[in-house]
């Protein structure tokens, strides 16, 4: 079509994309980008008096306007025979649109299909990993998951964003989102689908193995660790499935069990924190972790020992009971921990 009218000819898409030919006819002053939308909201073939473009022929589908051609303006006004030429063109981009959108609506069945798959615990697990292998992906390769949840009206942009990426298998399986990836970094892909779809970012559980079939062997952790992290009140950030798995043992998979247990344990101490703006519990992590060596503490939160033994003497006002002893500290590490590897969910 360019060589026939011997003009530049581009391709956008309804939000003005460029998909094909030069950047520089889908620019210009405002008011030339609002008559550019206009025309291709409006799905009709617009003449334009200035700017880049001279000619506007939408490409319409399902009459639907998804896209336009935009031809570049000369001085010389095209003739009627090619404007008509420039609309018929409209006319074949819009059937090679529909045939590309088959291909790209079939490919997203397979995958969602392969991700369900994937995660049936009951499935022929060979078989799974070869139809991954026949869409161009090894399984032997280093795998990363993630995992969150998004009701459905949320979900399917995010989900066709995902699956934009021929890398990338994504799709709904119990009442979860998983996404699947040979790459290192899934976690930035679902986040930039949710910005792409303009919704509140989840939270997301990732891990990563050696093989495809290795990380199969983690997703129940992986779901066990977003369902307990939602019930212990988290909704958002970024968690490794591993982070938890200690403490989804030793509650039983059940969250609000484990906010019970930090609540009943520490909680004077992060209300103090929380008035005051102190640092308790910073201080009772060090203790725990350098076993209640004042000298290692200062040196660790960088304060002067006399802060460190004034802080301790305030944790034991505000915890019931002798909290050095054995079974006392026990019940605190594990407390501390899980209120610490929470706390470590970035944002």
């Amino acid at each position: 079509l360019a060589a026939s009218l011997d003009r530049q000819i581009a391709v956008v898409d309804a939000d003005l994309q460029v998909l094909a030919g030069p950047q520089s006819l889908a620019r210009g002053e405002r008011s030339y980008t609002a008559a550019l939308r206009r025309a291709i909201g409006q799905g009709r073939s617009v003449e334009l008096k200035s700017g880049p473009a001279e000619f506007i022929a939408p490409i319409v589908v399902e009459q639907t306007p998804v896209g336009a051609l935009l031809v570049e303006q000369t001085g010389a006004a095209l003739s009627q025979a090619e404007r008509r030429s420039v609309e018929r063109s409209g006319i074949a981009f819009a059937l090679m649109w529909m045939q590309r959108r088959a291909v790209d609506l079939a490919e997203e069945r397979i995958r969602g299909e392969l991700v369900k798959e994937l995660t049936d615990t009951h499935g022929n697990r060979d078989q799974v990993l070869e139809r991954v292998r026949t869409r161009g992906m090894n399984p032997e390769r280093p795998w990363r998951a993630g995992h969150f949840h998004m009701d459905g009206a949320a979900a399917d942009p995010v989900l066709r964003a995902l699956r934009a990426d021929r890398n990338v298998l994504a799709g709904p399986s119990g009442g979860g989102v998983w996404v699947f990836t040979p790459g290192s970094d899934v976690v930035d892909r679902i986040r930039r689908a949710v910005r792409a779809a303009g919704v509140q970012a989840p939270l997301i559980v990732e891990q990563d193995a050696q093989t495809l079939e290795e990380l199969l062997d983690h997703l129940e952790m992986i779901r066990g660790t977003r369902d307990f992290a939602a019930a212990m009140g988290q909704h958002t950030g970024v968690l490794r499935a591993e982070a938890f798995a200690p403490y989804t043992a030793l509650f039983d998979g059940r969250g609000e069990r484990a906010a019970a247990f930090v609540d009943a344990t520490i909680r004077p101490v992060l209300d103090w924190d929380a008035r005051r703006g102190a640092s308790l519990f910073a201080t009772l992590l060090a203790s725990l972790d350098e076993q209640g060596s004042v000298t290692a503490i200062a040196r660790r939160l960088a304060v002067h020992p006399n802060t460190v033994r004034q802080r301790l003497d305030r944790i034991g006002t505000l915890l019931p009971g002798d909290w050095t002893l054995p079974d006392a500290r026990f019940r605190l590490e594990i407390a501390a921990r899980l209120e610490a590897a929470r706390r470590a969910i970035s944002p």
